[in-house]
This record gives structure tokens, C-alpha cells and sequence, in this order.
């Protein structure tokens, strides 16, 4: 039996089935990733966008990328990219190389690791993942 999981890139939903048992529950993912997810991711865009950060830190030069071509590439505003670059450099994953700019840059070998492992649990239990990040919002209380 198929699963249907739909997320939105650019104002267009893109559906992705999944069989059920590749479907992982929140409780299948390592205490290192889920850890990782709840302190330093709030949404799905900012983990896409630490990944993509991982992967020019990985293949390009030290320049930095600047939150406006990150944008383009990602189809997202360029404010928003900046704003979660700013939360990534807070958070110890990125560095700015000069105002706007920035390149992938874990300050410990544990943050490159726990990177590592959530770029690889992403690619394999996606839905588990995204529920985490799901969870985590919906607990956050709102001001009514």
C-alpha cells in the first residue's frame, strides 16, 4: 500500500508516494538525529536549505554563496534564506565570509557528524523526519 506525502516547492505541491514500510515513524530515527532536528531546525525549508549549504561547503570554494543566489535556487526569497542562514550561524553550522554571505562551516566535529546522519536520514525516511519537524511546531504553544 502506497502513502502519499505532498510538500510545497515554490507554491507548486509536488506528491511523493512512499510504500508503508519505508514509512519510519518518529521513533525509528537515532537519538542523534532527532536531537539535531529539535534544537536547531524549526521547518522543513531550513533543513533543505542546511543541506544545500552542506553540499556547496562540500564542492565549491571557500567565496561563500550569498543568500540571494541560495534563493534562486532554492525558489525561496532571499529575506527568508537570510534569515535562516543568520539562525544557522547562531546555531554554529555556517559562517558569514562577509554581510549576506556565507559558506558551510560546523564548528565541531559532533555538528558535522549529526549533519551528516540527518542528510542520510532525510534521503531514506523522509516522512519520519518531516513528521519530527511537524511535531515539534505543532507543540509550540500560539496566542489566541
Amino acid at each position: 500500500m502506497f502513502i502519499e506525502y505532498t510538500r510545497s516547492v515554490g507554491g507548486v505541491d509536488l506528491v511523493t508516494p512512499y510504500l508503508e514500510s519505508e514509512v519510519a515513524t518518529i521513533s525509528d530515527l537515532s537519538p542523534i538525529v532527532s536531537n539535531f532536528i529539535l534544537k536547531n531546525i524549526r521547518s522543513v525549508w531550513q533543513l533543505e536549505l542546511l543541506l544545500h549549504m552542506r553540499t556547496l561547503g562540500n564542492s565549491q570554494t571557500l567565496d561563500g554563496h550569498s543568500a540571494a543566489s541560495i534563493a534562486q535556487v532554492l525558489y525561496m526569497n532571499p529575506e527568508v534564506i537570510l534569515g535562516g542562514l543568520m539562525h544557522f550561524e547562531q546555531c554554529g553550522l555556517v559562517k558569514a565570509v562577509e554581510p549576506g554571505v556565507y559558506v558551510y562551516a560546523p564548528v565541531t566535529r559532533e555538528l558535522e557528524e549529526a549533519v551528516k546522519l540527518t542528510a542520510q536520514t532525510y534521503s531514506s525516511r523522509r516522512v519520519a523526519v518531516v513528521n519530527l519537524i511537524f511535531s515539534q511546531n505543532a507543540s509550540i504553544p500560539t496566542s489566541e
